[in-house]
């Protein structure tokens, strides 16, 4: 007897293999901490990649989800040979594309430099220049693998994708540790670039050799390009907040970028450690359900929020109330001070509700585009980003860095709203709240339980472990309560 639905087996091991990729990811974080702390080098390290990071957002986030439904289709109705043949045309135009882009940032490194992060140091420009011919290439190898793996994902084929990212990561670390200390931010800069190498390396085999180079436009290459064009245009504003950070960032005291950034990517890690597996399963998933029976939508769409909100309000309740334990543990070490952990905790609870917003969007995005709304998305994308510049740079002109982080926290909770409220109309009823509510306040009371235990624990590592154990056995038993006090309701016979 099968254990589980074929989609349920995907989503765990591909949720497996991303757990792992963000451990290892987590120990580039802390060995990076380690090696450099924050200083004037590592804010010119993070000024350098963040337009090649914006680069490969922007991509990622307009073509590989257009991309999927497009190829299930044609294959569904042309054969596989059609949609092969779609996959190479593509890989020939990001290749060329992407590679020009590469070519011209790199000859005017220092104009692109000046233009996105105009307040850096003197060494923190220095450290910026050295390093950005280096990254670069990067975004090349990881705008392939995101093409190539969106392949694989229209033909259900789960675990190669996830597992490029975890060979990727791992060969980053291993490279950040022997060359790092020898050639300092050069040396990571080496090894993230040969990261996203390998990670092509990893899936050509799975699906590149079918994907051959070619430059003829066939009928689902031009509507690839057609559905992803707009959202290119739109996800530079939705996804501007990688560069529009770095840019506030760089007006900041020396330090204080490396330390919003440090604090940015735990939420990213975690984020992704909890999406990438129910993101990939969903949008096939959601597509197909579109495509034959759209009165479904909206209950599949509840069921996916209500899923991923049982993780998300325990994470976002117990972040917050932990966040000084959790950085101590992780980064305070080597050339990371004890002042910069407290600057991080304080940036990691501001930027913590983003983390629950962006949690959720996973579902509400992936259904925007299994119904083909693309161009919502993209309309909706530019108006955001645009009021997200506008109210970001006031924020951090009156509040800092924290204005920064608030910035952040507005964007993703700007957009779930919209979304929800969006979807709801297109799609009918989400189904049952109450699941909702009781998770919410099952996670307030874990976060009680868990602030409590570190008032009478010493030492950060001995107060996170207890501390996270019992506010985690405070929901579960909250939970479990709420569960019980339901099926009791419902056993009783109605007047």
């Amino acid at each position: 007897m099968r254990w589980a639905s074929p989609a349920v087996r995907a989503a765990a091991v591909t949720s497996g293999l991303a757990l792992a990729a963000q451990l290892v990811s987590v120990v580039v974080q802390l060995a990076f901490a380690a090696l450099f702390g924050s200083s004037g080098e590592t804010d010119g390290y993070f000024a350098a990649l963040a337009l090649p990071a914006f680069v490969v957002a922007l991509f990622t986030a307009s073509v590989p989800v257009v991309l999927v439904p497009i190829l299930v289709e044609q294959r569904t109705i042309a054969g596989r040979e059609a949609s092969d043949a779609a996959g190479g045309m593509l890989v020939t135009l990001t290749t060329a594309v992407v590679g020009a882009l590469v070519v011209g940032a790199v000859v005017a490194s220092d104009e692109v430099l000046a233009a996105t992060a105009p307040g850096l140091s003197p060494s923190a420009r220095i450290s910026a220049a050295s390093v950005a011919p280096i990254l670069w290439p990067s975004t090349i190898a990881l705008t392939l693998a995101a093409l190539l793996a969106a392949g694989c994902q229209a033909e259900s084929r789960f675990t190669w994708p996830a597992a490029a990212p975890l060979v990727g990561a791992t060969t980053n670390v291993l490279l950040l540790l022997v060359l790092g200390p020898v050639l300092g931010t050069t040396g990571a800069a080496v090894a993230w670039t040969a990261s996203a190498v390998v990670q092509v390396l990893v899936l050509v085999p799975v699906i590149g050799r079918r994907w051959r180079p070619r430059l003829a436009l066939d009928p689902a290459t031009r509507e690839v390009i057609g559905s992803a064009w707009p959202l290119l245009g739109s996800a530079a504003f939705a996804q501007v907040n990688i560069v529009w950070e770095r840019w506030l960032g760089s007006l900041l005291p020396v330090g204080q970028l490396s330390q919003l950034t440090y604090a940015s990517r735990m939420v990213a890690s975690v984020g992704t450690l909890v999406t990438t597996g129910p993101a990939v399963v969903l949008l096939p998933r959601l597509s197909e359900i579109a495509a034959s029976d759209r009165a479904r939508l909206g209950s599949a769409i509840g069921r996916g929020l209500r899923s991923l909100w049982l993780v998300a309000a325990p994470l976002g309740t117990l972040t917050f109330v932990l966040a000084d334990p959790l950085v101590e543990t992780l980064f305070q070490r080597g050339a990371f001070t004890r002042d910069d952990a407290a600057a991080v905790a304080t940036m990691l609870r501001l930027y913590d509700a983003g983390l629950v917003f962006g949690i959720l969007s996973v579902v509400t995005s992936r259904g925007l585009f299994a119904i083909r709304r693309s161009r919502v998305v993209a309309a909706m994308g530019t108006v955001e980003g645009l009021a997200y510049m506008g109210y970001t740079a006031w924020l951090s002109s009156v509040l800092g860095a924290a204005g920064i982080a608030l910035g952040f926290v507005a964007f993703y909770g700007i957009s779930l709203v919209w979304q929800l409220a969006y979807l709801r109309r297109m799609t009918g009823s989400f189904g049952p709240i109450s699941p909702l509510a009781a998770a919410g306040a099952a996670a307030v009371v874990a976060a009680l339980v868990a602030s409590g235990v570190t008032l009478v624990t010493r030492g950060p590592f001995l107060s996170l472990a207890l501390a996270s154990g019992a506010g985690l056995a405070a929901y579960a038993a909250a939970l479990a309560v709420w569960r019980g006090t339901t099926i009791r309701r419902s056993s009783q016979p109605s007047a």
